[in-house]
């Protein structure tokens, strides 16, 4: 991708599927709505990269606490939704198939997301052994988990 200031290579390491317990940073950066963006590593202009995010998390549930947020994207007709498609790979990474448990989630936009979060986040720094979460590096490309290709 093209960055639209200064028409400099951007990387799209975009995340589709989030684990927010073994991805804390991330779950940083969607706090500071900075999960949907790209930044060129040539000028640093910032993007919007309005794509569906599917958001598991294990200590809350797993496969039946997701959040989905679905994002700009249009569903293709004739081929299976984006939500369908972010089930599909989370089952496959974890190795399950649908008979094994039935998926349960909640979609929301952004914000949404971060309400939920920040409260999980609340919770979770009660308990006298909640690690400390680590600050949000400014990432210009990014490495994350489950890696869609």
């Amino acid at each position: 991708m093209a960055c639209e200031r200064c028409g400099g290579a951007v990387r799209e390491d975009i995340v589709y599927v989030l684990d927010a317990d073994a991805r804390r940073d991330l779950v940083r950066r969607c706090l500071a709505d900075r999960i949907r963006r790209m930044v060129c590593p040539a000028c640093a202009h910032e993007m919007p990269y309005d794509h569906p995010l599917l958001v598991y998390r294990p200590s809350e549930g797993g496969l039946g606490a997701l959040i989905f947020v679905p994002g700009g994207w249009q569903d293709e007709p004739g081929q299976p939704t984006w939500l369908v498609r972010l089930l599909a790979w989370l089952y496959i990474e974890l190795g399950l198939t649908f008979d094994d448990q039935q998926p349960h989630y909640v979609q929301t936009d952004l914000d949404g997301l971060c309400a939920i979060l920040c409260r999980s986040l609340v919770e979770d720094r009660r308990g006298p052994s909640a690690p400390e979460l680590p600050e949000v590096p400014d990432y210009t490309s990014l490495v994350v988990w489950p890696r869609v290709h």
